[in-house]
């Protein structure tokens, strides 16, 4: 069989991927990009990124990229029925926003002592003590308490079910915990050294990136 320029691109973006320059969650070069990397046409790009959506090796939120993922995510998942995919959406919409507005208000009036409680609850989250679900909301339960802002703090807690439920959908994937808490750990040293666009970035990232697998998922 003749060897193509998409199985050409199709190897030279897989192999980029799985370097170590991008970790699961990463957001993936634009086709323009990778266009322009590979000096190949669009055309032969999105064949080529055709193929490794089929593999669930990287997924797509329309609008807004595509992110490396982790195959083993779409296996032996099982839906519980807790809620459906724009209820799980709304809230991961409301937790980004949230967190968002939270992140600098943290930074401003924070002290020390509040950031560092996000990061003690993330080395929990690693020990494995407690109910991993209830930590990952109390390491989110902390950010915005570290705002000082009791509105925030307020409407956080009265969506306090929906937004468990929610990280039981993205926890129970096969392997998301390991996710979380890689996530988790760049997020709280993030925070300690006050670093508002990287915390904002990586929240936004994990929200876009949480609604494509979970779409895909929903969809099977």
């Amino acid at each position: 069989m003749k060897y193509s320029l998409v199985d050409e691109a199709y190897k030279r973006i897989k192999e980029e991927l799985l370097s170590q320059k991008f970790s699961e969650g990463s957001k993936i070069p634009s086709e323009n990009q990778l266009c322009k990397q590979l000096n190949v046409s669009r055309v032969v790009v999105r064949e080529a990124l055709s193929r490794l959506r089929n593999e669930k090796l990287i997924i797509t939120y329309q609008g807004k990229g595509s992110y490396l993922a982790n195959p083993n995510n779409f296996i032996r998942y099982q839906n519980t029925g807790v809620f459906d995919f724009e209820t799980f959406k709304s809230v991961m919409d409301f937790r980004t926003g949230i967190e968002s507005v939270a992140v600098k208000l943290a930074v401003q009036n924070a002290d020390d002592k509040d950031l560092s409680a996000v990061k003690e609850i993330h080395k929990k989250m690693v020990n494995g003590e407690q109910d991993f679900n209830q930590l990952d909301y109390d390491f989110h339960y902390a950010i915005i308490k570290a705002s000082k802002n009791v509105l925030l703090l307020n409407a956080y807690e009265n969506c306090e079910n929906l937004i468990k439920n929610a990280l039981s959908a993205t926890n129970s994937i096969e392997d998301g915990r390991a996710y979380a808490i890689n996530l988790h750990g760049q997020i709280a040293d993030a925070l300690l050294k006050r670093d508002v666009k990287r915390v904002i970035m990586l929240t936004e990232n994990n929200g876009e990136y949480n609604f494509a697998r979970l779409q895909e998922i929903f969809k099977n």
